[in-house]
């Protein structure tokens, strides 16, 4: 049996892309009388996987809807936690209750033992799969709550340092670390996030901060709660937190409308690295289209981005959202083909919700 996981091993070795992973791991054949045997090899022959490629087997076990090679998962990923150098965004493999409830034992003790890209991503599975915690056992909340509140007080200093800026990863973390605290409901934990009011945050720390504050009824700085309301970039994701707590009542003392909610998320939309990223230039809004009650907003934009700059302004579509509501529930159809505005720029619009729903479509298919 040993000889036959050296050539396992060797195989993993000769893998070149996820596919190569993914294609191996499903090809083991793991019966139920040879698993111990399995577990005790995989234990201690493991660390001569190379550990750059660890994260690519750990996604394919990961993926595999198969108990045995789970278990496998589940194991490696406690043996490796500290050595694995980052883990493949396993948050956006989708993951089914049943799976979700193995996991979690190695999930909190994972994530609260690590830092960093690995940690980063198990809280994401935490929070796309129970974002309120509700299928936590007390002993696995315990350990969430243990590891949260002791890597706080390691990222506050980070921002009372002065002397340094603060890495992208650090400000990622304590997003991430935020939102988790929002259910959490431990006092400590509370009191940790409540240190953070009065230092230098950005607009999307400061927006999980203040969702966390809302949930949890923590007095929170309600200037700058209206200074995001404000924000042509950001009027979208603090009213999504506030939605998202149950608390828009907070916003009453805002000039929130429709409109600046639409044209925010438009923007941060054209924002997203694998779209105009930080080349967006220009953006107005040109006009509204309403189809049974849905609105859409139509803008015009311009870029920055070398392949762009030539093409002047461009249309995209914000929504829909419901008539008569402030709100950021829509349809999902915020898009732009990057293609130059026209005369006819409603048609443009209506094109870009056909293609939208004709991707749904597909992707329902599979």
């Amino acid at each position: 049996m040993e000889k036959e996981f050296m050539e396992l091993f060797y195989k993993i070795e000769l893998c070149k892309n996820q596919k190569d992973y993914d294609d191996l791991v499903e090809a083991w054949e793991i019966k139920n009388e040879d698993m111990d045997k399995w577990m005790n090899t995989i234990w201690k022959e493991s660390e001569k996987i190379d550990a750059e490629k660890m994260p690519y087997v750990l996604e394919a076990l990961y993926k595999q809807h198969d108990q045995f090679k789970f278990i496998l998962f589940c194991m490696m990923l406690e043996k490796h936690a500290n050595t694995i150098p980052f883990l493949t965004p396993l948050e956006a493999i989708p993951i089914y209750k049943a799976k979700y409830e193995v996991l979690l034992p190695t999930l909190a003790k994972v994530a609260s033992a690590s830092y960093g890209g690995i940690a980063d991503c198990l809280y994401l599975i935490f929070l796309n799969s129970d974002p309120q915690g509700t299928l936590l056992k007390e002993e696995d909340r315990q350990v969430l709550v243990e590891g949260i509140n002791k890597k706080l007080p390691i990222i506050k200093k980070y921002y009372l340092d002065g002397k340094h800026e603060i890495p992208d990863n650090v400000r990622t973390a304590l997003e991430i670390l935020l939102d988790v605290s929002c259910y959490i409901n431990n006092e400590t934990t509370l009191e940790l996030v409540k240190e953070f009011n009065d230092l230098p945050l950005r607009a999307d720390e400061q927006i999980f901060l203040l969702k966390t504050e809302a949930i949890n009824d923590i007095e929170m700085n309600k200037d700058h709660l209206i200074e995001l309301a404000n924000s042509e970039r950001d009027a979208y994701r603090i009213l999504s937190a506030m939605e998202g707590a149950g608390r828009e009542d907070l916003l009453k003392d805002a000039n929130m409308t429709q409109e600046k909610v639409a044209l925010s998320n438009m923007i941060r939309w054209l924002e997203y690295p694998t779209e105009l990223g930080d080349t967006l230039d220009e953006i107005s809004l040109v006009d509204t289209m309403e189809i049974e009650n849905i609105v859409f907003y139509i803008y015009k934009f311009t870029s920055v981005k070398d392949e762009l700059k030539d093409r002047g302004y461009m249309v995209g579509i914000s929504g829909g959202f419901p008539k008569d509501k402030v709100t950021t529930v829509n349809t999902g159809d915020t898009f732009s083909k990057f293609e130059r505005i026209e005369e006819d720029y409603k048609e443009q619009a209506i094109e870009i919700i056909k293609l939208l729903a004709t991707c749904r479509a597909e992707q329902n298919k599979q």
